[in-house]
């Protein structure tokens, strides 16, 4: 239970970070775009810092989520971030939220409960992973990806045998999932993502 709740905790960091990092670059003009005097303005600029700390936060609190848990559980939340930014940053900019958003991110979290209440991910073994299988894995990094829930499990379940229900599971496993693909498609499409961009 330790393990959802850092993890729950890290994609709301990770969405803090996010939204401060974006407010702090809505500040910037727009002609600094791609200049060495981008970062210098960055760097006086209190709500980059509180972005950077969030971030750094996200990550302890994430490394302790999977010293408690298994990583086929605890990097699929992590995909909350991605509806955590939106209802963060409707706040920040004083925007709304739609109704298909807030439809999305109730699905997406709905869908994602039922998908790792139906994995049930337990434990694996302790093994060592060859170097190429370490390789392999480098597309499951962190972050606000679709392929991250799908990737993680099978990264936990193939290299370190940790074990997810199958059989008949296996069809509420993929509508949940299917769930959660069309919901971050449809909060990836979300105004509020652009809008939160924009800078004078």
């Amino acid at each position: 239970m330790l393990s959802y709740l850092l993890a729950v905790l890290a994609a709301c960091a990770n969405a803090t970070s996010s939204v401060l990092q974006r407010k702090a670059n809505r500040k910037v003009p727009r002609r600094l775009n791609l200049s060495w005097r981008l970062i210098r303005s960055l760097l006086h600029q209190p709500v980059w810092f509180g972005g950077i700390a969030a971030i750094c936060v996200g990550f302890l609190l994430q490394a302790t989520a999977l010293g408690e848990g298994q990583l086929s559980m605890v990097e699929p939340i992590l995909i909350l971030e991605l509806p955590l930014t939106l209802i963060l940053a409707s706040r920040v900019f004083g925007q709304r939220m739609r109704g298909r958003e807030w439809g999305s991110a109730v699905a997406m979290t709905a869908g994602l409960g039922a998908l790792l209440y139906l994995l049930q991910p337990s434990a694996g073994r302790s093994t060592s992973v060859r170097w190429y299988v370490w390789l392999i894995g480098l597309a499951a990094q962190p972050g606000m990806t679709l392929a991250d829930p799908v990737l993680s499990v099978l990264w936990g379940v193939l290299a370190f045998h940790e074990k997810v229900r199958a059989g008949w599971f296996a069809v509420p496993e993929v509508i949940s999932l299917a769930i959660v693909a069309a919901a971050v498609i449809a909060l990836a499409r979300s105004p509020l993502l652009a809008e939160s961009d924009r800078r004078g």
